[in-house]
């Protein structure tokens, strides 16, 4: 399994060093192996001007990025040996940093190519080693700065996630770079990332963490190494309920032996339904959908004709979810026919018919 190195040095000279002729801006290009058995950091770069030697040891997890280590590197002699101080994270994403001084002298090492590491955890790498003398700059070396979730995490608050979550990671700063989105080797079995930076969790990893790295493949910026924390959904509990209901609608309205002299005629008209179990957010609809409206003699065969009317407002009885959370809800109404339209004695006969609509959610 391949491991990538990632290292940020500080260094600071504190013996006096031989003479050693440099030159303002001078770059050498630094190539060998640096090798990293999770305890201990060793190895040689060497140029055509410079030999850079890190012998250092890790004194443990500073935080879930990074472990702390301490040591000592040499430059291009035995004598010229620093103190070294500086931080690694070994989930890296194939980018090494490292500034120290030589009396006034900085120099910048930078990572080119780290390379996959062999069995004994030797990486090969090349790196250029920039001085910079009195007055001279490099560019400087910025962080890569990522919130998550609209900006709720960050790293200062942490970054956590739940087995079935997606999370959608921004970088804020630096500006005007591409980042290329990578998840560790090891973790790639519980989540994916896309190059938007859309991260799902897919299963539960054993030790509760996924590492994620944002890189720009800019040397002057540090590729960023972000921890997350992962919950178990827990036990998956899963049911399926079918949408039902009984829409009840009266099967007659009975007016009695009316007369002309009587004055209008009401009777309620209940639309009910029963047994509901339907879903949040929709409504089921019982429309009167009659294009006849009136009664009819000789028991609705004749030609002599007595209107009737629906009171309900558009002749749609409305039931909403909210108002069946029990399973029954009704709407009472009336149908009214006024005696002093009678033209003829019979027994009269009409007829309403109604539709039945179930609206889904948001339709």
């Amino acid at each position: 399994m391949r491991k990538i190195l990632s290292i940020l040095l500080t260094l600071a000279m504190v013996l006096t060093l031989g003479t050693m002729t440099v030159f303002a801006a001078q770059v050498d290009t630094l190539t060998g192996n640096l090798n990293l058995n999770g305890t201990h950091i060793t190895g040689t770069l060497t140029g055509s001007s410079y030999t850079l030697a890190i012998d250092a040891n890790i004194n443990g997890t500073g935080t879930p990025n990074w472990a702390t280590f301490a040591g000592t590197a040499t430059l291009n002699s035995s004598t010229d040996t620093s103190n070294l101080a500086g931080k690694i994270n070994y989930n890296g994403y194939d980018t090494m940093f490292a500034t120290f001084t030589v009396g006034s002298d900085t120099y910048y090492l930078t990572s080119t190519d780290i390379g996959q590491a062999d069995g004994s955890g030797n990486f090969p790498v090349t790196a250029e080693l920039i001085f910079v003398g009195a007055g001279e700059t490099v560019a400087p070396v910025t962080d890569i700065v990522v919130t998550a979730a609209n900006g709720t995490q960050t790293e200062s608050t942490g970054f956590s996630g739940v087995v079935g979550e997606t999370l959608q990671f921004d970088v804020t700063s630096p500006a005007g770079y591409t980042i290329y989105w990578a998840i560790y080797a090891n973790d790639r079995t519980y989540a994916s990332i896309d190059q938007n930076g859309t991260l799902h969790l897919t299963s539960m990893p054993a030790n509760g963490n996924i590492l994620i790295m944002a890189n720009t493949l800019d040397p002057n910026v540090y590729s960023e190494n972000i921890m997350i924390t992962v919950a178990d959904q827990g036990s998956v509990v899963t049911a399926n309920a079918d949408v039902a209901y009984t829409v009840v609608i009266p099967a007659s309205v009975n007016f009695g032996t009316i007369y002309r002299t009587m004055s209008e005629q009401n009777k309620d008209f209940t639309v009910a339904v029963v047994d509901a179990q339907v879903e949040t957010g929709s409504s089921i609809l019982v429309t009167n959908t009659t294009t006849d409206m009136t009664m009819k003699d000789q028991n609705g065969t004749g030609t002599v004709t007595l209107p009737f009317t629906l009171a309900q407002t558009d002749g749609t009885f409305t039931f909403a979810a909210a108002d069946m959370t029990d399973g029954t809800d009704s709407i009472t109404s009336s149908v009214s026919c006024n005696p002093a339209n009678l033209t003829a004695a019979g027994s009269y006969k009409g007829y309403m018919t109604f539709s039945v609509t179930y609206n889904e959610p948001d339709s």
